[in-house]
Protein backbone atom coordinates (compact mmCIF):
# COMPACT_ATOMS: atom_id res chain seq x y z
CA UNK A 1 0.00 0.00 0.00
CA UNK A 2 0.92 3.32 -0.20
CA UNK A 3 1.58 3.75 3.28
CA UNK A 4 3.83 1.04 3.48
CA UNK A 5 6.03 2.47 1.14
CA UNK A 6 6.45 5.74 3.33
CA UNK A 7 7.43 3.00 6.19
CA UNK A 8 10.69 2.27 4.11
CA UNK A 9 14.32 2.74 5.83
CA UNK A 10 14.21 6.48 5.52
CA UNK A 11 17.39 7.19 6.99
CA UNK A 12 19.51 10.25 7.14
CA UNK A 13 19.64 11.56 3.93
CA UNK A 14 19.40 8.76 1.71
CA UNK A 15 16.30 8.46 0.57
CA UNK A 16 15.55 11.92 -1.75
CA UNK A 17 12.35 11.09 -3.29
CA UNK A 18 9.15 8.90 -3.35
CA UNK A 19 10.41 6.64 -5.82
CA UNK A 20 14.05 5.44 -4.00
CA UNK A 21 11.69 4.89 -0.98
CA UNK A 22 9.82 2.20 -3.63
CA UNK A 23 13.29 0.38 -3.95
CA UNK A 24 14.55 0.59 -0.94
CA UNK A 25 11.05 -0.80 0.20
CA UNK A 26 11.77 -3.71 -2.36
CA UNK A 27 15.38 -4.12 -0.61
CA UNK A 28 13.73 -4.11 2.80
CA UNK A 29 11.88 -7.57 1.71
CA UNK A 30 14.31 -9.12 0.04
CA UNK A 31 17.02 -8.84 2.21
CA UNK A 32 16.39 -7.25 5.30
CA UNK A 33 15.82 -3.19 6.64
CA UNK A 34 18.77 -1.55 6.94
CA UNK A 35 20.34 -4.17 4.58
CA UNK A 36 22.34 -1.87 2.96
CA UNK A 37 23.23 0.49 6.24
CA UNK A 38 25.55 -2.13 7.40
CA UNK A 39 28.30 -1.41 4.72
CA UNK A 40 29.41 -3.67 1.83
CA UNK A 41 32.20 -3.33 -0.46
CA UNK A 42 31.64 -0.07 -2.35
CA UNK A 43 32.25 -1.96 -5.96
CA UNK A 44 29.28 -3.70 -5.40
CA UNK A 45 26.89 -0.43 -5.46
CA UNK A 46 29.00 0.81 -8.53
CA UNK A 47 28.44 -2.68 -10.08
CA UNK A 48 25.09 -2.37 -9.56
CA UNK A 49 24.10 1.37 -10.71
CA UNK A 50 26.19 1.03 -13.42
CA UNK A 51 24.25 -2.46 -14.70
CA UNK A 52 20.51 -0.40 -14.21
CA UNK A 53 22.41 2.23 -15.77
CA UNK A 54 23.71 0.37 -18.93
CA UNK A 55 19.87 -1.43 -19.25
CA UNK A 56 18.04 2.03 -19.07
CA UNK A 57 20.88 4.01 -21.36
CA UNK A 58 22.08 0.89 -23.94
CA UNK A 59 18.64 -1.46 -23.86
CA UNK A 60 16.36 1.66 -23.84
CA UNK A 61 14.93 -0.77 -20.65
CA UNK A 62 13.04 1.54 -18.25
CA UNK A 63 11.73 -1.20 -15.49
CA UNK A 64 13.83 -3.41 -13.67
CA UNK A 65 12.24 -6.83 -14.44
CA UNK A 66 12.28 -8.06 -10.86
CA UNK A 67 10.79 -4.95 -9.07
CA UNK A 68 9.49 -3.32 -11.48
CA UNK A 69 10.80 -0.20 -10.63
CA UNK A 70 13.06 2.50 -12.78
CA UNK A 71 15.78 1.60 -13.84
CA UNK A 72 17.33 4.96 -12.51
CA UNK A 73 15.73 4.53 -9.20
CA UNK A 74 17.54 1.38 -8.76
CA UNK A 75 21.04 3.35 -9.52
CA UNK A 76 20.30 6.35 -7.61
CA UNK A 77 19.74 4.47 -4.33
CA UNK A 78 23.31 3.00 -5.12
CA UNK A 79 24.97 6.20 -5.97
CA UNK A 80 23.33 6.98 -2.68
CA UNK A 81 24.34 4.20 -0.77
CA UNK A 82 28.08 5.11 -1.79
CA UNK A 83 27.79 8.60 -0.67
CA UNK A 84 26.82 7.25 2.82
CA UNK A 85 29.68 5.13 2.64
CA UNK A 86 32.11 7.86 1.92
CA UNK A 87 31.12 9.07 5.91
CA UNK A 88 29.88 5.90 7.54
CA UNK A 89 31.85 3.02 5.89
CA UNK A 90 35.07 3.70 4.52
CA UNK A 91 36.89 0.37 5.18
CA UNK A 92 34.85 -1.12 2.11
CA UNK A 93 36.29 1.36 -0.24
CA UNK A 94 37.56 -0.96 -2.58
CA UNK A 95 38.63 1.01 -6.00
CA UNK A 96 41.35 0.34 -8.20
CA UNK A 97 44.97 1.71 -6.88
CA UNK A 98 45.62 5.36 -7.97
CA UNK A 99 48.53 4.02 -9.59
CA UNK A 100 46.55 2.13 -12.24
CA UNK A 101 44.75 5.12 -14.03
CA UNK A 102 46.04 8.69 -14.58
CA UNK A 103 44.01 11.68 -14.76
CA UNK A 104 45.46 12.54 -18.00
CA UNK A 105 44.05 8.61 -19.17
CA UNK A 106 40.27 10.38 -17.96
CA UNK A 107 41.12 14.09 -19.10
CA UNK A 108 41.52 13.66 -22.66
CA UNK A 109 39.61 15.11 -25.37
CA UNK A 110 37.88 12.30 -27.59
CA UNK A 111 39.73 13.28 -30.99
CA UNK A 112 36.58 11.82 -33.48
CA UNK A 113 39.15 12.47 -36.19
CA UNK A 114 41.90 10.37 -34.79
CA UNK A 115 39.30 7.59 -33.44
CA UNK A 116 37.97 7.43 -36.75
CA UNK A 117 41.29 7.14 -38.73
CA UNK A 118 42.64 4.26 -35.74
CA UNK A 119 39.37 2.06 -36.60
CA UNK A 120 40.07 2.25 -40.91
CA UNK A 121 36.53 4.49 -40.98
CA UNK A 122 36.00 7.51 -43.57
CA UNK A 123 36.01 11.04 -41.94
CA UNK A 124 33.86 11.98 -38.96
CA UNK A 125 30.56 13.84 -39.81
CA UNK A 126 28.86 15.36 -37.06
Amino acid sequence: TAYEIYQCDWSSDVCSSDLVARVLQGGKIKYKPFNWAKGMIWSTCFDCAMRHMFKFWYAREELDRESMEHHLDHAMCNLLFLKHYLTYYPDGDDRPPEELFTTEDIDQLFDADDYCKRNNMGPYED
